[in-house]
């Protein structure tokens, strides 16, 4: 928007076509407001639904619970792959024994 000098009496014209601009702008933001109100009901619905509160602080403190549980998880998922890799290298090495054997 250029700026007008304050001194300078603006036409009827001029200060209709700012005026409907500013309402344009203003029903812009109230419709992004309304939008954005609407969806935050939403999740904050949802997370009420799935953990049971609405709360901020309470949500975070849910989601470092459910990341360490996610940690410890991953930490055991990751040691059954180990033993699984374990046992099979000794099947395998067995295997290679038994065959050396044979010959």
């Amino acid at each position: 928007m250029p700026k007008t000098d304050k001194s300078a009496v603006q036409s009827i014209d001029q200060l209709t076509s700012r005026f409907r601009k500013l309402d344009t702008e203003k029903t812009r933001i109230q419709t992004l407001l309304d939008t954005t109100s609407q969806r935050l009901e939403e999740l904050l619905a949802e997370a009420e639904e799935k953990f049971g509160t609405r709360d901020l602080k309470e949500l975070k403190s849910k989601l470092k619970q459910l990341e360490s549980e996610n940690l410890e998880m991953k930490q055991q998922y990751q040691q059954q792959i180990e033993t699984i890799e374990g046992k099979l290298a000794n099947m395998d090495g067995e295997m290679d024994e038994t065959l050396e054997g044979d010959q």
